[in-house]
């Protein structure tokens, strides 16, 4: 019998299908993840700076099967699909959920199955129509990166960095670091 170290373990594959790494070769895209502990419960919960990167050290240690990529470094429709899994996997698919409405003031209970929502799967094709951008007058084309959880953090960080050495400047210069690391070439 094989020694494991979990309560309970899924195997979903990847939204991407691995596709999107085509520079990694025999990337499989199947994955089998295992359920928090209380020690990743408590990591989870502790405080950080870069808030995607610690997300993404809980869903690699969560992972039985190794990746030959980082969570950090992934798409970030891949990144949200394990961080989902790894909920349901944790604690259920029924999410309870309070919403209160800001009109009439009426509190809403629902509860709702997360292994019913849909995943969108990845299209090649139109994916490159969303990342390969001709522009109007020039003619120039504008490859974009794809977003990671790394990316997120570096603007977060770019962003803070920023208004540290520049507290004059009144305006939110977020979207500035978001077109400078989205733009590859």
């Amino acid at each position: 019998m094989e020694n494991q170290n979990y309560t309970i373990a899924e195997t979903y594959e990847l939204p991407s299908k691995g596709l999107i790494y085509s520079e990694i070769p025999d990337f499989d895209p199947t994955v089998r993840i295992k359920s928090m502990t209380v020690y990743d419960d408590m990591f989870r919960q502790g405080v950080t700076t870069k808030a995607h990167e610690k997300m993404c050290e809980l869903i690699d240690r969560a992972l039985i099967t190794k990746l030959p990529i980082s969570a950090y470094d992934m798409c970030m429709g891949d990144y949200e699909f394990l961080l989902h899994k790894l909920r349901v996997v944790t604690y259920g698919p029924e999410y309870k959920m309070t919403v209160g409405c800001p009109h009439c003031g009426k509190i809403h209970e629902t509860t709702i199955n997360l292994d019913d929502l849909k995943v969108k799967e990845f299209d090649i094709n139109e994916f490159r129509k969303l990342t390969d951008i001709t522009l109007p007058v020039s003619h120039d084309v504008i490859e974009l990166n794809v977003q990671t959880p790394r990316m997120l953090d570096t603007i977060e960080e770019q962003t803070q960095q920023f208004k540290k050495e520049n507290p004059e400047i009144k305006y939110d210069p977020t979207f500035m670091f978001i077109l400078k690391n989205s733009i590859k070439k």
